[in-house]
């Protein structure tokens, strides 16, 4: 459990971070768990920045929520798991309130289901294999002439898709088993021997390119601190990962408005910093 004292230092040090992301408050003396309890409490941030999700934009010519791999049965930790449901939907509550039924999160997004399910970027095929087990044949109907459907066309045909509605046990079910096991192999394949980092490192790894894609070998300044990060962990390195995780910062700074991306980076390099001091695959601290 983590004190009242303690939330609120981390809440400070988040707003701190935000406004002042060159200074050496950056949350970094918070522990991961309580930065999360103080982050689900910003929801204007978290409602900003969940439809940046740079990954979707390079997965149009595949039609695909990730590219078509293998899933993974490696595990990730229980607090990396949060913190990528926690910018999707934020909460179990938060879900039942707000996400429960279809969403279009506005730019270039599909209609949205469960936990970031964005079915503008899949096939018929592909949808009903993802959601098959927890759906029945005529939600599935239902659902399908949202896939392909995307920006314009998606606000348009939102209405469409409201009798739709999908329990919080479903959609993390469905998270967990058929979408999240993508991600975790699509960053072993960019980076293999991530495999040798804890549940919580390779956790925070896993949310990194569940928001820029497995962009580690994209040219150009925008991608330095994702080759940088590659390097490092190819290299047997890894104690320089969460100080390059926080470098990227600086891509979003002075815009206010995408002040919970530099949240999610503090997130994500704590969660490795936690994964660090757990050690082998399988580890959590």
């Amino acid at each position: 459990m983590h004190s009242r004292r303690e939330f609120l230092a981390s809440a400070l040090a988040l707003g701190l971070a935000a406004l002042v992301p060159d200074r050496a408050v950056r949350a970094q003396d918070a522990s991961f768990r309580s930065l999360l309890q103080a982050a689900e409490q910003d929801l204007d941030a978290l409602d900003a920045t969940r439809e940046v999700r740079e990954g979707l934009l390079s997965q149009r010519a595949s039609r695909a929520i990730a590219p078509n791999l293998k899933p993974s049965d490696r595990a990730v930790s229980e607090d990396a798991m949060r913190l990528i449901v926690l910018f999707e939907v934020t909460s179990q509550t938060r879900y039942e309130q707000k996400f429960q039924r279809p969403i279009w999160p506005h730019g270039e997004s599909g209609i949205t289901v469960g936990v970031g399910y964005d079915a503008g970027y899949v096939d018929p095929a592909w949808l009903r294999s993802d959601w098959r087990e927890y759906l029945s044949e005529r939600e599935l109907a239902l659902l399908v002439p949202a896939c392909g459907l995307t920006g314009q066309k998606a606000r348009d045909a939102l209405a469409n898709f409201q009798a739709l509605s999908i329990p919080w046990a479903k959609a993390n079910a469905q998270f967990r088993v058929r979408v999240l096991p993508r991600y975790v192999a699509q960053t072993l394949k960019s980076v293999p021997k991530a495999a040798g980092l804890s549940d919580d490192a390779l956790g925070a790894l896993v949310s990194l390119v569940y928001n820029r894609g497995a962009s580690f070998r994209k040219n150009g300044d925008r991608y330095k601190e994702m080759r940088e990060i590659h390097q490092l962990i190819q290299d047997g390195r890894p104690e320089g990962v969460p100080e390059r995780i926080r470098a990227m910062k600086r891509i979003w700074a002075g815009k206010p408005e995408l002040r919970g991306l530099l949240t999610r980076r503090d997130l994500e390099a704590k969660l490795f910093e936690q994964g660090l001091r757990a050690g082998a695959p399988g580890a959590t601290s």
